[in-house]
């Protein structure tokens, strides 16, 4: 079983591409909408909440975790219940001091911008469909999220999954997040730089992405089988 862990701002559509991939290979994927995002509800927002939804939701011991951005923060948290054997974060938003210092709406203003031919040439590497699933899920996501966010501390590393953890980077000038490859490394983790890719790695470069996956680990490797995707929402 794979599980899949979007970021701030989209939700379980982000992986429209993604999960099909993963069922090739002979996963059953369960793709999560985050408290705020998708079709789960609302409420209080805080890392140690959206990592206690993911533990309630998820099955423990999952052969494979995926986590992108916010996702890759908040699987950091849920890891030590949820125990999956691999795990991947994506451009992980990782040991990001908060502030108590309100932010503005409009600081988001990018994550909320639906007009399909902005976002395409922002975004020239996305598909059409990539372009739609992103419009539909920023359409479901409640701003506040981030606003509420932006005031906590972001989880460092986690220690590495029990079958390893690869850390995945864009090919980036300047990254979102600065990652220290170095420092990951000696911890154990598999460090992968993907290329011709953003932020948004699976988007970007699909085949670069799951190239990655399957060079580090050996149950991503093709093996046909039966689709089944599913998508968790938080109670």
């Amino acid at each position: 079983m794979a599980a899949l862990i979007h970021g701030g701002g989209t939700d379980s559509r982000t992986w429209h591409r993604v999960g099909p991939a993963l069922a090739d290979r002979g996963f059953r994927v369960i793709a999560v909408d985050l408290r705020g995002h998708g079709q789960s509800p609302r409420g209080y927002y805080s890392p140690r909440a959206l990592a206690d939804d993911l533990v309630e939701n998820l099955p423990e011991q999952v052969d494979l975790a995926v986590g992108h951005c916010l996702g890759a923060a908040v699987l950091a948290l849920a890891l030590p219940l949820l125990r999956p054997r691999h795990a991947v974060y994506a451009e992980p938003y990782w040991s990001v001091m908060g502030s108590p210092r309100p932010l503005s709406p409009n600081a988001f203003a990018e994550f909320t911008e639906t007009d399909p031919a902005l976002l395409a040439a922002r975004h020239p590497r996305w598909t059409p469909a990539d372009i739609d699933a992103e419009i539909a899920a920023r359409a479901c996501w409640d701003v506040r999220v981030s606003l509420d966010l932006h005031r906590f501390d972001m989880p460092p590393a986690p220690d590495p999954a029990p079958e390893g953890s690869l850390v995945l980077l864009a090919d980036a000038d300047e990254p979102l997040i600065p990652i220290d490859p170095r420092a990951l490394r000696e911890r154990g983790f598999r460090v992968r730089t993907v290329s011709d890719a953003g932020h948004a790695i699976h988007h970007d470069n699909l085949p670069g992405f799951l190239t990655a996956l399957q060079l580090s680990f050996s149950c991503l490797a093709y093996r046909p089988a039966d689709r089944r995707a599913s998508t968790v929402r938080s109670p």
